[in-house]
C-alpha cells in the first residue's frame, strides 16, 4: 500500500495566508467599484449656495448685512459671481460683492436688506447666485423667509436667534458642517483598516488551530 502524503505545516500556513490576502483584496475591490459607480461626475457649469440664512427676522426701518457662502460645483472656472433676489422689492435688496471661483472653490458674498419703516409682514423671496464663463451664464436659487417686525424686543431677539438657521450643502439645518466628502472618505478608510485587521486576526487564528491539529 502506498503511504498517504501528509500536508506539511508550511504548506498549510502558505495556503491560509494566500486565502486571507485574497479575501482582503476582494473586499477592497468591491469598495472601489461601489465608489466609482455611485459617484456622479460634476456638471460642466455649476454654482450653489452652500451656507446662508434661510429665515430672517428684521426690524422695519433698518438695514442689515447677511453673509452667503457660495461654491463652484462645476468643472469650469466661473467669473463675476454675484448675488441677487427674486420676488422681493428691488429697493430692499442690494449687493456689490463679486468673486471669481475655480472648480471646487468656495467664498463668501454679502448682501444688504433695507426694510422700509411702514412695513410689518412675512415675506418669502428667492436668493439668487449668478456666475459666468465667457458667454455662458449660470444661476441657482435658495428660498429665504423674511419676517419684518415693528420693534426689537427680547422675545423677538430670541425668535430671531432660533430662526437664524444655517443651511449647508448637505441639506441639514443647524451649525455649518464640515466637508462631508472628506468625512465620508475618512469613514471608508476606517472601514478598510477594520476589515484588514479582522481578516489578519482570523488568518492567525486559523493558522494556530491548524498547526495544533497537524502536530
Amino acid at each position: 500500500m502506498k503511504e498517504k502524503r501528509k500536508i506539511s505545516p508550511n504548506c498549510v500556513f502558505l495556503m491560509a495566508v494566500l486565502a486571507g490576502v485574497l479575501s482582503t483584496l476582494i473586499f477592497l475591490n468591491d469598495i472601489v467599484l461601489s465608489e466609482s459607480f455611485s459617484s456622479v461626475p460634476p456638471p460642466i457649469y455649476g454654482i450653489d449656495i452652500v451656507e446662508y440664512n434661510s429665515s430672517i427676522v428684521q426690524v422695519a426701518g433698518t438695514t442689515q448685512m447677511y453673509k452667503v457662502k457660495v461654491k463652484n460645483t462645476g468643472i469650469m472656472d466661473l467669473e463675476n459671481i454675484r448675488l441677487g433676489s427674486d420676488r422681493l422689492d428691488k429697493e430692499w435688496f442690494y449687493s456689490n460683492d463679486t468673486k471669481d471661483l475655480k472648480f471646487g472653490e468656495c467664498d463668501t458674498l454679502t448682501y444688504f436688506l433695507e426694510v422700509p419703516k411702514d412695513v410689518e409682514d412675512l415675506y418669502a423671496f428667492s436668493l439668487v447666485v449668478y456666475g459666468t464663463h465667457g458667454i455662458n451664464s449660470i444661476s441657482n436659487t435658495k428660498l429665504v423667509a423674511l419676517n419684518i417686525i415693528k420693534t426689537q424686543s427680547r422675545s423677538t431677539t430670541d425668535v430671531a436667534e432660533k430662526m437664524d438657521i444655517h443651511v449647508n450643502e448637505s441639506g441639514w439645518t443647524g451649525e455649518p458642517q464640515k466637508n462631508l466628502g472628506a468625512t465620508f472618505q475618512k469613514m471608508n478608510e476606517t472601514e478598510i483598516l477594520i476589515a484588514v485587521t479582522v481578516t489578519l486576526f482570523i488568518v492567525l487564528l486559523i493558522l494556530f488551530a491548524l498547526r495544533k491539529i497537524i502536530v
